[in-house]
């Protein structure tokens, strides 16, 4: 089965005979929500996440600060063990925004948001929901941006580091053939 997708813009859509709302703004309690959920929207554990942490815990471990590499350590497994525990969190935020006709937009309820999720993974591609979310916080993508950025930054850095030791350390061994064929030692 070819899954279905929602077209940006939508304001609403229709999901195993029910018709779903797109709104604009939030009640109190599902703003509260969004706070937290927007917080580990930023900070969910990914490949880039994860990568950044292990070489933050590194660097603790090579100016020998022991506490610190354990406390970057133990947040990420922690980031890791909520990634598998929980639905995506873009999808959860997009949830926030999305109800049934006859839901209480002023209550945020666990379960019904769940049940949405599973109603709508059956149905539809992922993408509208990750866009929608990504358009509700607005933080994400320049943070995303400059996280990739100076990773990538650090990634270059190193290597020209790594590949200006190897040509000195072949400059020295070929210099020193040279010596050695010339008779200077």
């Amino acid at each position: 089965m070819e899954l279905k997708q929602i077209p940006d813009g939508a304001t609403s859509f229709e999901c195993q005979g029910k018709k779903y709302f797109v709104h604009k703004t939030l009640s109190f309690n599902r703003f509260e929500k969004l706070k937290e959920f927007s917080l580990e929207f930023g900070y969910s554990a990914d490949i880039k996440t994860i990568m950044l942490g292990l070489r933050k815990a590194w660097d603790f471990i090579n100016i020998s600060k022991f506490a610190d590499t354990a406390v970057q350590l133990h947040n990420l497994m922690s980031s890791i063990v909520n990634l598998e525990q929980k639905t995506d969190v873009s999808i959860r935020i997009a949830a926030l925004f999305i109800s049934e006709e006859s839901e209480d937009t002023t209550v945020y309820d666990e379960n019904l948001m769940s049940e949405k999720i599973n109603l709508w993974g059956k149905e539809y591609d992922v993408t509208f929901f990750f866009m929608f979310a990504i358009s509700v916080v607005p933080s994400f993508l320049p943070v995303y941006k400059i996280v990739t950025q100076d990773f990538s930054l650090k990634n270059n850095l190193i290597e020209k580091i790594v590949n200006d030791r190897d040509q000195s350390q072949n400059f020295t061994q070929q210099n020193s053939t040279k010596i050695e064929d010339n008779g200077a030692i």
